[in-house]
């Protein structure tokens, strides 16, 4: 499968659990890419089985300019 990994981290810590995300996916003989929120979204997106979001929680919320992007 081919699996797609969208994320935005402020501190790091979102990003290093997509890093374990992946390592982890891709020990399953999966296929992943990884884009933080920052880079823009994935150009060949139609090549994805299925996508990760991935976001920190900010009080009670995500961050609500990811949130309007979703």
């Amino acid at each position: 499968m081919k699996i797609g990994i969208f994320y935005f981290s402020a501190t790091g810590n979102t990003a290093d659990l997509a890093k374990v995300m992946k390592s982890t996916l891709e020990s399953k003989h999966n296929i992943v890419e990884i884009r933080k929120f920052e880079e823009g979204w994935f150009k060949n997106y139609n090549d994805f089985d299925f996508f990760i979001f991935g976001s920190p929680k900010h009080y009670e919320y995500i961050p609500l300019f990811f949130l309007n992007w979703i």
